[in-house]
Parts: structure tokens; C-alpha cells; sequence
């Protein structure tokens, strides 16, 4: 502590000490004491002239600096993944974020209050008691500044919430929400009213009978949306043509099958969760030329599934970099025979129900045939097996065949496999051991763990 910090907490004690002697006279109420009254009364104006008087060093900084460290402040508080911005969570702002800084004196209120950027990036949460007032206290402070809003945590409280915020949907960047169906409330008020709208995400009750989902047609009308996530169907995508980046939960179409089916040229992600039960009931819906990656958690859970797949991707003639899904049975592996998978690079399996041999088989059509996936460089299995099941053999003659025997197949760089029960137990055998060892010094990286332990058997 330095002289002046020991100072200043001098005076603040005196301070909080007359302060309770004038209490204690005041209550006393004799007229004896109303001499030490205006004593102490004049000594208290002059010790809070003092300290009302010292300018703090961090007051004295310009508004620009003060400003980059509050943005600084707010970057490091509030994580987000990728390049997405951070989002301040409502129920945490008084105590770390917009509103705790601006509690903290007069010149960091009005450089706060002053800061649009503070404000603009905005979750709401369940555990905030009358969400509807703050964020009619906060949104003004945007200034029509790009607004990034998620409420999604409760779907309970999005109809008493939308009227607020949908006075600000021309400033939207970024929007998420959660619906109950049928949705309760005129959600198509922000149609044709979403010029900037980059980011959607809509997140809605999976029991939902179709016919009631079908209506959610608010967003269709959005010339910038680049990036949709939740319920959809054909109205809009139809309407969104410059869709870069694509997750489908729910979709739900107004009529049969398009002929020809819709075609989305930008979108080069596409991203089918587990949660939706439909997944493979999208595919003929939409051609996707420009499709680069390719996500379905989603189990593929019968044969025909993988020939939907197929035909999807045979259709989008696109040029596939990477892929990861589900697959029950091995069978269902025929999907990347496709020539579209010609240019993957990566590939992630989750193989649920495979045997030890199913096993034994893929790392072997992989070591003998190098026009399957002939450009694979990273390939990740996520597998049911314990660890002292892996046909370490295979996995050696793979790994070897793609990074010395290649022939005119890309060299394999990466290769992990996570097993879902028991423990990182050492290679069998030591000439195997050898065998991974030396690939690994050559370059290849090699991760084998159990999902358990988290041991690893390579570094």
C-alpha cells in the first residue's frame, strides 16, 4: 500500500468515526453536547472536501484509454468460441460487467453509458428477476449500434420478452431465441423488418407436431443471414439464398419433395445434430454445390440412410473436405465411397455397435486401397471398444501403408482413436509398440486414449 492509499483509508475511518459520534450525540439529545456537535459537523466537512479533493490515477486517464481497457476487460470476462463475439449474461452484469462499471463512480458511469459496444452484446437468463425492465433500461443504450441478443434459456418467457426487443430487430447482427408451440405471440411483427441479421438461431419443443412449426416463417425475409440454426423449412430457405452456414434441428416442409430441390449455393457447412430424428429426411429436400463440411450427429441407424447420404452428396457435386457422423453398422461406411469424398481430408467416425472385426476391416480397406479416401490426412474414431480390444496390428499396417506405401494416395498426418471404456493399457506387443514409435518420429501424430482415464498411449 502506498502513502496515499494509506491516506486516503486514514480519512475515509475518520470519516466513518465522526459519523457514528454524531450519531450517537444526535440520539443523546443533550444540549451539552451540541458544542462537540458543530465540532465534529466542521471537521467532517473538511475531511470530505479532502478526500472529495484527490484525483485517482485511474481517473486521470483519457477516455480513449479508459474505454479500450473496459472492452478489454469485457473480451477477457466474457469467453466465446471461434471468432463469434461474447455475449454479457444478464444476471452476472452488476457484478462484472456494463452496469457494475458504471456503479463504480460518475466519470466511469458516463464513459460506460457512452460505450454502445458494451451493450450491444447481450444473453439473458433464466435467474434475472424482471428481465422484461432491464432489458428496456439496456437496449436503448445499443444507440442502433449492430445488436447481438440471445434469449434462448427459457422458452417460457420469450412471448412477455419479444415485444421489447423486437422494437430494436432492425439493429439485429445476431439473434437467438426459444419458442413454445404453437408460438403464443405475433412473432412475425420483425418480417421484412431484419435488414442486418446475420446469425439465427431458433430453438423450439421437438414434439412439436410439424403443422404448427411450418408457421415460423418471421425470418425468411433476411437478405444477410449467413448462418441459420434450428427450426426451418422451405419458405425459408427459399428466401435465404446467401446461407453460408447451415444447422438443422427441427425442419419441417410446407409441401412434398421439391423437383428440383432447393439449391443453396454458399452454404459450405452443414450441421445435423443428434437431437434430430429426422436428419436423413432433409437431404432430398436441398442441393448444397458449395458443401465443404459436413457434421450429422445424427445416428445413421439404417442401411438406407447411408444411400440417402449418398445420393445427397452425389447430387450436391461438391467438393467435400471433411465429414464426421454417426454409423451404426459397417455396412453404412459404403457413404464414403461417393466420389464426392474424393477431396475429404477429414474424416471423424463415431462406429456405435461395430464388432472388433468391422474394425479390423475398415483399417484394412484403408491400408489395401488407396483409391478409398484418397486424399485422407486425419482421420478420428470414437469407438464403444475398450482399449485391450484395438487391433493394434491393423491400426500399424494402416498407418504405415498411409505414410510409407501410399502410392498415389495423400500422406496420412493424423490419426486418433478415443474408446469409450476401459484404460490406456500399453501395446501388447513391443514390436508394435516399435513399429507406432517409429511412425511418430517420422512425423505421424498419433493419439490413442480412453475417453475414461484420459490416458494416452502417444503424446
Amino acid at each position: 500500500m502506498t502513502l496515499r492509499d494509506d491516506s486516503n483509508s486514514s480519512l475515509r475511518a475518520r470519516l466513518a468515526e465522526i459519523d457514528t459520534q454524531l450519531g450517537q450525540l444526535h440520539s443523546a439529545e443533550l444540549e451539552s453536547d451540541n458544542h462537540e456537535i458543530k465540532r465534529l459537523e466542521v471537521e467532517r466537512k473538511a475531511v470530505a472536501e479532502t478526500l472529495n479533493s484527490i484525483v485517482y490515477p485511474i481517473l486521470s486517464l483519457p477516455v480513449e484509454i479508459t474505454s479500450d481497457i473496459f472492452n478489454h476487460h469485457f473480451n477477457q470476462l466474457f469467453k466465446a468460441p471461434r471468432d463469434e463475439l461474447p455475449l454479457v449474461d444478464l444476471d452476472t452484469a452488476t457484478i462484472a460487467g456494463p452496469l457494475f462499471l458504471s456503479h463504480v463512480c460518475s466519470t466511469w458511469r458516463s464513459i460506460a453509458i457512452g460505450m454502445p459496444s458494451l451493450w450491444c452484446r447481450v444473453r439473458e437468463t433464466s435467474r434475472v428477476a424482471d428481465r422484461r425492465k432491464l432489458l428496456e433500461y439496456w437496449l436503448p443504450l445499443t444507440r442502433g449500434n449492430m445488436l447481438y441478443l440471445d434469449i434462448t434459456s427459457d422458452p417460457s418467457q420469450t412471448a412477455r420478452l419479444f415485444p421489447t426487443i423486437a422494437q430494436y430487430s432492425h439493429s439485429w447482427r445476431s439473434f437467438g431465441c426459444s419458442l413454445q408451440f404453437p408460438v403464443p405471440f405475433p412473432i412475425d411483427t420483425v418480417y421484412g423488418r431484419i435488414p442486418l441479421l446475420q446469425a439465427l438461431e431458433v430453438c423450439g419443443d421437438l414434439a412439436t407436431q410439424s403443422s404448427e412449426v411450418t408457421h415460423i416463417t418471421a425470418f425468411s425475409d433476411a437478405p444477410e443471414l449467413r448462418s441459420s440454426s434450428g427450426a426451418l423449412n422451405q419458405q425459408t430457405l427459399r428466401l435465404t439464398p446467401n446461407l453460408e452456414e447451415l444447422t438443422v434441428d427441427v425442419f419441417n416442409p410446407f409441401e412434398a419433395r421439391p423437383s428440383p430441390p432447393i439449391i443453396l449455393r454458399h452454404v459450405h457447412k452443414l450441421c445435423v445434430p443428434d437431437d434430430f430424428g429426422q436428419a436423413w429426411e432433409f437431404f432430398p429436400y436441398v442441393t448444397l454445390p458449395g458443401l465443404q463440411t459436413l457434421d450429422i450427429t445424427s445416428r445413421v441407424t439404417e442401411e438406407g440412410d447411408a444411400e440417402l447420404l449418398s445420393a445427397f452428396l452425389n447430387r450436391c457435386h461438391c467438393v467435400l473436405e471433411s465429414i464426421s457422423f454417426f454409423c451404426f453398422y459397417s455396412g453404412q461406411i459404403s457413404a464414403l465411397e461417393s466420389t464426392t469424398m474424393r477431396n475429404v481430408s477429414q474424416v471423424s467416425i463415431r462406429p456405435w455397435f461395430w464388432r472388433l472385426r468391422n474394425l479390423k476391416q475398415f483399417f484394412a480397406r484403408i491400408a489395401s486401397d488407396s483409391a478409398f479416401l484418397p486424399n485422407l490426412q486425419s482421420l478420428e474414431i470414437l469407438s464403444r471398444l475398450g482399449m485391450t480390444h484395438l487391433p493394434y496390428a491393423e491400426v500399424a499396417e494402416m498407418l504405415s501403408a498411409r505414410w510409407y506405401n501410399r502410392g498415389d494416395a495423400a500422406r496420412l498426418h493424423f490419426f486418433r482413436i478415443v474408446c469409450m471404456n476401459g484404460s490406456a493399457d500399453p501395446i501388447p506387443h513391443a514390436y508394435m509398440n516399435a513399429e507406432l514409435r517409429g511412425l511418430m518420429d517420422d512425423g505421424l501424430e498419433i493419439r490413442i486414449e480412453s475417453i475414461d482415464t484420459g490416458e494416452e498411449f502417444c503424446e
